[in-house]
């Protein structure tokens, strides 16, 4: 079956966020091409409105929806202690089933966000059910709940790969972060490291997480990631607000990217990065959500409505890059490039808008100005 969404305008952020208008033919979920003037068994009528790809969130938790927590001006260790309070409290089969439960919820409301796709710990299975793409982690913590993972090595990692990865998921490794590791865990992300797509992880968070890493570590906690060869392009850093001029310097040298999550700064009282800084030191940055508690929800949206209050120099078009084009390059699968393209999967949002000044009409899609309609072919 041949669908084709006629006359619409479509956004190319790899030709200078240029927009053209095209005929955009669409077979087997994914585009076929542009204008090829072929019978086609669906039409979508599209003129007067802009096609853009449909979001990937770089890093949300799948298993929070559910807690029910409620702390007076919380932090980081407060919340991860409270959350494992609640874990150990229950059975094995009570964890699985909450996560479960946690996670569907998760994943549904990130698609009524205009998500497609998303990076998560151990989220291969249940992304793969729900019709999404994903970057699956495989866990690494200091936890009682994902011991198991850590006790099954190497092999462990590697039977996780082997069974998930295909075009629609790419599996690597979620080192939670370095203020709950030890060496024993950095051994083995050392270990897994050539076999896997990726590596994310927390990265000085706060003062009292950053203060924990130098205690574990007797150095930086970049220079320590460094010196085990976890520090590549392959590397996400999430938050990292406390990290210093030197480490920026060594991150943007390894070509590793900064994810922010400006909401769960907001809510857990830690301090963004400066986004002017890494631009200044050419560090590509991304834009996730946290988990569901932390983050504001699961709007991608509402993270740039946040990032725009606080900071009128960075541009729309890197804004809306940061939640399509560059979470593209680190999924590495052609199903999804953060564009509208051929061979991608055909999940389109459909803006009720022309983009004929490209900068004023993200302006009005970022705040929720134009009717949208999400298109899945």
């Amino acid at each position: 079956m041949i669908s084709v969404i006629k006359q619409a305008n479509v956004l190319f952020p790899q030709q200078a966020h240029a927009v053209k208008k095209h005929d955009v033919y669409v077979k087997n979920h994914k585009v076929l091409g542009f204008d090829l003037g072929i019978a086609a068994s669906d039409t979508i009528e599209a003129a007067g409105k802009t096609l853009l790809p449909q979001f990937f969130n770089i890093h949300t938790h799948l298993g929070e929806s559910l807690y029910n927590i409620h702390l007076d001006h919380p932090s980081v260790c407060q919340y991860i202690k409270e959350t494992n309070k609640i874990n150990d409290g229950l059975s094995v089969c009570e964890q699985n089933e909450l996560w479960k439960r946690s996670a569907e919820k998760t994943i549904h409301l990130m698609q009524s966000e205009h998500t497609i796709g998303f990076c998560a710990g151990r989220s291969a299975e249940i992304a793969i059910s729900k019709g999404m793409l994903t970057m699956a982690g495989y866990p690494l913590m200091s936890s009682n709940k994902l011991k198991s993972y850590f006790l099954n090595g190497l092999s462990g990692y590697l039977e996780y790969r082997d069974r998930f990865t295909s075009p629609a998921v790419s599996v690597g490794i979620f080192l939670h972060s370095l203020y709950y590791a030890d060496m024993g865990l950095l051994e083995l992300a050392e270990n897994c490291f050539p076999y896997a797509d990726f590596l994310i992880v927390h990265v000085s968070e706060d003062a009292t997480t950053r203060q924990m890493e130098i205690s574990m570590f007797h150095k930086k906690p970049i220079f320590q990631l460094d010196q085990c060869g976890l520090l590549t392009t392959k590397t996400i850093i999430v938050h990292g607000g406390f990290l210093d001029e030197d480490e920026l310097e060594l991150i943007s040298r390894r070509g590793a990217c900064i994810v922010i999550c400006p909401c769960s700064n907001k809510f857990l009282h830690t301090r963004p990065v400066d986004l002017n800084k890494l631009n200044a030191l050419g560090i590509s940055w991304l834009i996730g959500t946290d988990g569901f508690i932390t983050g504001g929800g699961l709007s991608l949206l509402a993270q740039i409505q946040m990032i725009k209050q606080c900071n009128l120099k960075i541009k729309n078009t890197a804004l809306l890059d940061a939640i399509t084009v560059r979470p593209g390059k680190l999924f590495k699968r052609g199903l999804y490039t953060g564009s509208v393209a051929p061979g991608v999967k055909a999940s389109f949002i459909l803006v009720h808008d022309d983009f004929v000044d490209v900068d004023e009409s993200l302006t009005g899609f970022f705040n929720g100005c134009f009717q949208t309609e999400d298109l899945h072919l």
